[in-house]
């Protein structure tokens, strides 16, 4: 599992909606839809972003000119329109228990063209094949000099060179006891270069778990899965196309009646593939007095399986 895959995880970076090896579609790793966000040392930086991601145009001052966070960012972060204060360049590490796979990615604020929005039901998204203009971060490669990982504590271990055609470094930790579900603690760190200074971010994965039974979805019914502990939780279909949350620290999770009449009528086949991920806290920490760079980092679990049509 490259890079290129696993930015479908680390655009969670606060969701798992679909992304290329180029562009990341929700801003950042999260604090977004329900995600807590810690800080690793010195101040921290709002990275996040909505739920699905916005899709309005703005940058610092937003559209129309006026300033939709008041004045509150600092002198080098982003404004978006949404209102919250982003930092321009992103460093961000992502742990992926399923894959035993520790990846970085960095990534500069931008617009560009993302996934449209169909229509929103309760907590779920549904996005169609047109684009339109979005705010987001998007993989470029930045200098951080040397990146290393420690796994519970063991010795450093280099993650190999910034890959461009996989949208950043990927290494795999299985051999360091990295499984599903996981249950490890990381320190990133790097050693500085051009771009970021040297820092580290130390993240964990959340409590695993235990779902309920999947239930099979009926047209025009909501769909409900269960689980025991209170946590972050986001359910893809379709690889992105359908996407939900749980409430915050959250035991249940809902597929609205109107977006179950649209799986129905527009997905194929008799079985869906699901995707769900369980989020860690995003640890994030600011790396220039100015707010203009940002390190993060975050743990998520996953757990894949198929959710029939009922018959």
């Amino acid at each position: 599992m490259a890079l290129k895959e696993l930015c479908l995880l680390i655009a969670a970076l606060g969701t798992t909606t679909a992304c290329s090896s180029e562009v990341i579609r929700n801003p950042g790793v999260g604090g977004g839809e329900g995600g807590s966000t810690s800080s690793a040392g010195g101040s921290t930086s709002s990275v996040g972003g909505s739920d699905g991601g916005t899709t309005s145009t703005g940058g610092e001052g937003g559209s129309g000119g006026a300033d939709p966070c008041a004045g509150e960012c600092l002198a080098g972060e982003v404004c978006a329109a949404s209102g919250e204060c982003y930092p321009a360049r992103t460093l961000t590490g992502a742990a992926v228990d399923a894959y035993g796979y520790f990846g970085v990615s960095t990534a500069v604020w931008s617009t560009a063209k993302v996934a449209e929005r169909l229509f929103t039901e309760g907590r779920c998204h549904v996005y169609g094949p047109e684009e339109v203009d979005g705010e987001l971060y998007v993989h470029t490669p930045l200098d951080a000099g040397t990146l290393t990982v420690s796994v519970d504590g063991g010795s450093p271990l280099t993650l190999p060179p910034y890959d461009p055609q996989s949208g950043g470094s990927s290494l795999d930790v299985s051999s360091e006891g990295v499984t599903a579900p996981g249950t490890n603690t990381f320190e990133l760190v790097w050693s500085g270069g051009a771009d970021f200074p040297a820092g580290s971010v130390t993240f964990g994965f959340p409590a695993p778990i235990t779902l309920g039974p999947v239930p099979p979805l009926t047209p025009g019914e909501p769909w409900i899965l269960n689980w025991d502990l209170p946590a972050f939780v986001n359910l893809d279909l379709d690889y992105g196309t359908v996407s939900c949350f749980a409430e915050p620290d959250g035991t249940t999770l809902i597929i609205p009646p109107g977006v179950t009449t649209w799986i129905a009528d527009n997905l194929a086949g008799l079985a869906y593939p699901a995707n769900l991920a369980i989020y860690g806290d995003l640890v994030s920490t600011t790396l220039e007095p100015d707010g203009s760079a940002a390190g993060q980092g975050r743990a998520l679990q996953l757990q894949d399986f198929l959710i029939y049509l009922s018959p």
